[in-house]
C-alpha cells in the first residue's frame, strides 16, 4: 500500500469512526433530553423540546431524521470526501509529471556529444557527455547519469564499432524516441497483457516517469531498445517497453520495480 492510500484509508477510518461517535453518542443525549421533556421540564409544545436556553440542534436532527436518514447522509458526505481526495492525488500526480515533460532542452545531439569505449567482450559502450544533463525520451526528461551506482551513465551498446554513420543513426534513432508518445498510448491500449489499465491517456502518459533505458545494436544495424518506467496509475508498478528499430514489442508489468 502506498503513502496516498495509506492517508485515503485513515481519514476514512476517522471519519467513520467520527460518524459512528456522532450517531450514538448524540441519539443517548437526545434521549436524556427527552425523558427531561416527558417529567415537565419544559414548557415547549408538546414537551418534547427542552427548555430555550438548553435547545441544540441535535435535538432537531434526532427528531426529524431517522437512524437509516442519518446513515445515508453520512454515506454521501464519505463518497465526496473520496472523490475529492482522489482529484488532489490525479492533480499531484499530473502536477508532479511535469517536471519530466520537455521544457524547451530538447538538445541536439552531435557525433561529439558520444564517448565510445571497448568491452571486454569485445562490444563497444557509447556514453553521452557529462555536459548534455538530460536525454529526452517520450517526451520526458531523462537524466544522464549512472542509475545503478555501477560508475558510468551507459545506455547505448553496439556489436560493431560505432563509426560517424552509425552515431547519425542514434542521434536519429533517439530523436525518434522523444517523439513516440501517441504510439505508446496507442499500443498500450491495443495489446493484451497482465496488469493493464483499461482506456489510458494522455492523463496516465503524463503521470509516467522513466527508470533507466538502453539500446542495443548488433551487427546488421538493428536496434533493441528497452525503456522501464513507473506507472503512478497503476500503484506504482513498473513495466518495461521493449522496442526493435521502430516497432513498439511488448509491455511487461514488474511489480518489484
Amino acid at each position: 500500500m502506498n503513502r496516498n492510500k495509506k492517508i485515503l484509508f485513515c481519514l476514512i477510518v476517522v471519519l467513520i469512526s467520527g460518524c459512528l461517535f456522532w450517531l450514538f453518542y448524540f441519539k443517548d443525549s437526545n434521549q436524556v433530553v427527552y425523558d427531561l421533556a416527558q417529567q415537565g421540564s419544559s414548557d415547549s409544545k408538546g414537551k418534547f423540546i427542552p427548555e430555550q436556553h438548553t435547545d441544540y440542534i441535535f435535538t432537531t436532527v434526532e427528531t426529524e431524521f431517522s437512524f437509516w436518514n442519518k446513515s445515508i447522509f453520512l454515506i454521501v458526505i464519505l463518497l465526496i470526501v473520496v472523490v475529492i481526495w482522489k482529484k488532489l492525488i490525479r492533480k499531484k500526480s499530473n502536477t508532479s509529471s511535469k517536471n519530466s515533460v520537455i521544457k524547451l532542452n530538447h538538445v541536439k545531439l552531435d557525433i561529439e556529444d558520444f564517448i565510445v569505449s571497448k568491452d571486454i567482450d569485445g562490444s563497444f559502450c557509447i556514453r553521452i557527455i557529462e555536459e548534455i544533463k538530460n536525454v529526452v525520451l517520450l517526451n520526458k526528461n531523462f537524466a544522464n547519469e549512472d542509475v545503478w551506482g555501477d560508475g558510468d551513465a551507459y545506455f547505448i551498446f553496439s556489436k560493431k564499432e560505432p563509426d560517424n554513420y552509425l552515431l547519425k543513426i542514434v542521434i536519429e534513432y533517439i530523436f525518434w524516441l522523444a517523439e513516440i508518445k501517441d504510439e505508446l498510448i496507442i499500443f498500450y491500449n491495443s495489446e493484451n497483457f497482465s496488469n493493464k489499465l483499461p482506456n489510458v491517456g494522455d492523463d496516465w502518459f503524463n503521470a509516467l516517469s522513466i527508470f533507466d533505458f538502453s539500446i542495443s545494436i548488433d551487427e546488421n544495424y538493428d536496434f533493441y531498445t528497452e525503456i522501464t518506467l513507473l506507472d503512478h496509475y497503476q500503484n506504482d508498478f513498473g513495466f518495461h517497453l521493449e522496442i526493435i528499430n521502430k516497432d513498439l514489442k511488448q509491455i511487461k508489468y514488474n511489480p518489484e520495480l
